[in-house]
């Protein structure tokens, strides 16, 4: 427990108070000059300050969910949902991330690809591995969102055709390592609570987190959900609807 505070205690004392402060630092600018300035720059300045205020949401989001899961343990809400519309919405998040970088984010998923899980949950781990591809993907490059489907399940897999990672990082992740994080292709730094929640709702949703990485190359982060038609078949058969 004094681990876990000590992380969260990190996270607000650096990461939130940088990236707070570098809004501060824009709106001084801005304020006394705005009169002299052109459109255009005033435009510039206000994207950088909605896109600092963006990453400060998201990053107290995935606070306090990674804090509540620790300490209170975030039940499980089931229901049926289009994923490839909640594909689709959460990399529109993501696109400005990406179009600084020039990255493309394509979703290639079904119309009617349809899961059995929890969409809240669901919507956080495709936001955190959505825009950790963008961040470790070099310029002018592709994120991939698809998705198979066998046995029942639905596979979602996320790829990127950036730096990729060596085997002792994919193991530190896999083993939700707290605080571990690494510097993406334009020196963008996280919290290292993003894998570490992603990770602890898979496995609340009965699958487990997969790496496939290639140092130099790129990666793929995937993971499974089941149908509607599985997830009450096996529901059925164990006596539980």
């Amino acid at each position: 427990i004094n681990k876990q505070k000590d992380k969260l205690l990190s996270v607000i004392a650096h990461d939130m108070r940088s990236t707070i402060g570098s809004i501060g630092n824009l709106v001084e600018v801005l304020i006394p000059d705005i009169e002299t300035m052109s459109t255009e720059d005033i435009l510039q300045y206000l994207q950088l300050i909605k896109d600092g205020s963006e990453k400060v949401y998201a990053m107290f989001d995935d606070l306090l969910l990674w804090a509540k899961n620790q300490f209170q343990n975030v039940p499980l809400e089931l229901t049926v949902f289009n994923l490839k519309d909640e594909a689709e919405s959460t990399a529109g998040q993501t696109a400005v991330q990406a179009g600084n970088k020039n990255i493309r984010i394509v979703v290639d998923i079904p119309a009617n690809t349809v899961v059995y899980a929890d969409v809240n949950m669901v919507r956080t781990i495709l936001r955190n591995l959505i825009s950790n591809a963008v961040k470790f993907s070099n310029a002018g490059t592709e994120v991939t969102v698809r998705s198979v489907t066998v046995a029942g399940n639905v596979g979602i897999l996320v790829s990127d055709r950036g730096i990729g990672m060596k085997p002792e990082d994919v193991e530190k992740i896999l083993k939700g390592t707290v605080g571990f994080t690494t510097y993406g292709t334009k020196g963008e730094k996280g919290t290292g609570l993003g894998l570490n929640l992603c990770n602890a709702f898979i496995q609340k949703q009965g699958s487990t987190l997969q790496i496939e990485s290639i140092y130099g190359e790129g990666s793929t982060f995937s993971f499974t959900l089941p149908t509607p038609e599985h997830a009450f078949s096996h529901s059925a058969k164990n006596g539980d609807v």
